[in-house]
């Protein structure tokens, strides 16, 4: 009957060649021998496509296996192919159980035990995939993915509590992390643990999650935790006031550390960053009626039009707290740009339709004028014109780029706008008009992306490797600024990049960041949170308009509200505030 095989097999006939090796089996009494023709024949099967036949004698195989061997987990991994393919779980589990226990690398053994726990999660065997995950990492402590797996496991299991123990011995071992996502892993497994321990003791669930938001800052969920905590043990007050105050930066919108941090600045008689937060309170419209009570017995004072600032705000005091921190050190490389390269300023007062009999004197009696100067001597910006367009098609406000710089606005808005919206909109005129700005405010992105682009490869070490006479258009360019600039300016912005040769530059996040600037100078001159919301909401096209609602929804957006809202209630706004005068008294 062998030789009957082996005819039919050089023929290729398999089918006829599993046939015969049935009948070879059938009255073999070698064991070995049973399972190897038992494979052979789903060997056959298989390469003729007939994989439920294949199946039946992988199985036969299998069943005859009464210690696996090394040299059996071909046959049970062909098995275990099939059985996951026909969507026959519970077989494969039972098969991928035998293959793991055979296994003796470590190494291959968690990774077959990660398999199996898999399947088991599949099916609902939660208990199960646990216990078989806590295996794996008697194999590989150091699996974060496998310790990840364990803690679901255990929740879908309803023991939401039980890995604790594992992750309190495994996690202080693990060795540092530095790429984003892995850091963002160990920071979620560190926020489990907290979570399991909340319940039962809190000192040790405080300094787990202490230990989430060490490896990433920014990770909302686990301050939260933390926050409630805080709460209610003590010791802790000055901590969670630093922690409520980075929930804030990261999501302006979050209720409850927003009335924490309130309530803590009145009873500590902070009267103006109390008075902001609850502000911001009303605005978004999660403020309780003792909330609407402070602000509405505590208004802000009527500034009269013409009313100087207490101080001007240093150039030291810009860096610091004013200047989004994105635009350095670009801001120097754009000014020296914009000084040495005047072809580059392209908006003018004869592009928008003004000359000088539209300017406006310093001693006139519009309230807009007296705005405009009162605004110059604060921000350090008097060299600006303000010029008034009547034109019926014009609207709204734009800056002129070329020297001298100024503010076109619409006559007509000038006079029906409020105080405080035209104390927002010189404000951030007139910081945008600074040379270090003035080219981001007025170019539109695609120019601006061509101009830094011409500048990298003029004067950047990492990006200057271009030979004159390239046909690369921004090779050009490079060539052309280089030549326009004056040999100091040159100088200047090569020896900035040299400075910063590492610094990643994002063009796009650069000019986002000069924008916000201008719309943190606004809020600075308008003193009101709610006018200078209104002008950014309008300007974004966002319908925050609507209610606080719908505030409340693009707030949890990136973009220009919700920095505006993240720098209302910051310590840096809070100062410049001190300093110009404009603090809330309660």
């Amino acid at each position: 009957m062998r030789a009957l095989a082996d005819l039919a097999i050089e023929r290729g006939d398999k089918l006829e060649a599993a046939r015969s090796l049935r009948r070879v089996a059938e009255s073999s009494a070698d064991h070995d021998e049973r399972v190897q023709i038992f494979e052979q024949i789903g060997d056959l099967q298989l390469a003729l496509g007939n994989k439920e036949a294949a199946r039946a004698a992988y199985v036969e195989a299998a069943a005859m296996l009464e210690t696996v061997k090394p040299s059996h987990l071909g046959l049970l991994q062909k098995l275990f192919d099939l059985q996951r393919a026909d969507g026959a779980v519970g077989d494969a589990i039972a098969t991928a159980r035998r293959i793991t226990d055979a296994v003796t690398d470590p190494g291959e053994r968690a990774e077959r035990r990660r398999e199996v726990a898999g399947l088991q999660m599949e099916t609902g065997q939660y208990a199960d995939a646990a216990g078989m995950l806590e295996k794996v990492l008697e194999d590989a402590p150091t699996d974060e993915a496998a310790m990840r797996q364990l803690c679901q496991a255990y929740e879908r299991a309803g023991h939401d509590q039980e890995y604790a123990s594992t992750l309190e011995r495994l996690l202080p071992g693990l060795p540092e992390v530095a790429e984003v996502e892995a850091r963002q892993g160990r920071a979620e497994l560190w926020e489990r643990l907290g979570h399991a321990l909340a319940g039962r003791e809190s000192t040790a669930a405080i300094a787990a999650l202490e230990r989430a938001i060490a490896v990433d800052p920014e990770r909302l969920s686990a301050r939260a935790q933390l926050a409630a905590l805080y709460a209610k043990a003590p010791g802790y007050a000055q901590i969670a006031r630093a922690n409520h105050q980075a929930i804030v930066r990261l999501d302006p919108t979050c209720e409850e550390s927003l009335r924490a941090l309130a309530s803590e600045f009145r009873a500590q008689g902070q009267a103006d960053m109390a008075w902001c937060h609850i502000e911001l309170l009303e605005l978004l419209g999660m403020a309780n009626v003792d909330e609407r009570a402070v602000l509405e017995q505590h208004p802000l004072p009527e500034r009269p039009t013409d009313e100087p600032y207490a101080a001007t705000i240093s150039e030291s005091e810009r860096g610091k707290s004013l200047a989004h921190p994105t635009t350095h050190p670009m801001a120097d490389v754009l000014a020296a740009l914009w000084e040495g390269v005047p072809t580059l300023s392209k908006v003018t007062l004869e592009s928008l339709g003004v000359a000088a009999k539209d300017k406006v004197s310093a001693i006139s009696d519009l309230d807009v004028a007296k705005i405009f100067s009162q605004a110059g001597k604060a921000l350090s910006n008097q060299r600006a014109g303000l010029y008034l367009q009547s034109d019926a098609n014009f609207e709204g406000a734009r800056l002129v780029s070329a020297a001298p710089t100024a503010l076109v606005m619409d006559k007509e808005f000038a006079a029906r706008a409020s105080v405080s919206e035209l104390r927002f909109f010189v404000g951030r005129a007139l910081e945008l008009l600074r040379p270090e700005y003035i080219l981001a405010a007025t170019l539109d992105p695609v120019a601006l992306d061509d101009l830094f682009t011409a500048t990298l490869k003029a004067f950047h070490p990492k990006h200057n490797r271009w030979r004159a006479g390239s046909e690369d258009s921004a090779a050009e360019e490079a060539g052309k600024l280089k030549k326009a600039l004056p040999y100091k300016l040159a100088k200047r912005i090569a020896e900035i990049f040299q400075e910063h040769a590492d610094i990643d530059i994002d063009f796009g996040r650069w000019r986002a960041a000069v924008l916000e600037t201008g719309d943190r100078a606004g809020l600075l001159m308008a003193g009101r949170l709610r006018e200078a919301v209104q002008v950014v909401c309008r300007e974004s096209a966002d319908e925050c308009l609507q209610g606080p609602e719908h505030l409340r929804e693009h707030a949890h957006k990136p973009g220009p509200l919700r920095e505006l809202l993240r720098y209302a209630i910051s310590e840096e706004h809070f100062r410049l505030r001190e300093v110009l005068g404009t603090t809330a008294k309660l």
